[in-house]
């Protein structure tokens, strides 16, 4: 973590051992309930009491949204198809998520070089995860790109 941001930790908690969805916890209480489609790249979520929808725009291509009532609040694009990397647009800020490394699974995110925050596993054999971002960034927000990296991890678990 860049040392002048205060860090929100959130710990996202699949439902079941064998469950897509995902509780997140922050300081012992429940933030947001994450129910990710088994069949396509989307998802709801319900964070403190409101619905957001996750999802792609198109199959193979185009980006990928947070939206509330038909309305876009923030959205990514891959500029590569074989990259572990995002670019997203959220609150006029341009960020970009990306593997830290080609053996890792731990993303980070960075405004230009500068480093935010990241998304950790919480171990190997696990798919409870750490998401360390800024503290003043929405709850919404910070689901977003948290389900990015879940897109991914789903990748290459499915491709394994």
């Amino acid at each position: 973590m860049h040392r002048n941001l205060e860090a929100r930790v959130v710990e996202a908690i699949p439902k079941g051992i064998f469950s897509r969805d995902f509780h997140l916890w922050r300081d012992g209480r429940p933030v947001a309930e994450l129910d990710v489609s088994s069949w396509s790249e989307k998802a709801d979520v319900d964070i403190e009491g409101v619905r957001y929808q996750l999802y792609r725009r198109g199959m193979m291509s185009g980006a990928f949204v947070l939206g509330r009532d038909g309305e876009v609040v923030a959205e990514a694009h891959k500029p590569s198809a074989l990259s572990a990397t995002f670019e997203i647009q959220a609150g006029g800020r341009t960020l970009t998520l990306r593997k830290e490394s080609f053996w890792s699974s731990d993303f980070g995110l960075f405004e230009g070089e500068r480093r935010l925050g990241g998304i950790t596993k919480a171990g190997v054999f696990t798919r409870r995860a750490r998401v360390e971002l800024p503290a003043e960034w929405p709850s919404p927000i910070q689901t977003f790109i948290f389900w990015l990296a879940l897109l991914i991890w789903n990748r290459e678990a499915s491709s394994s």
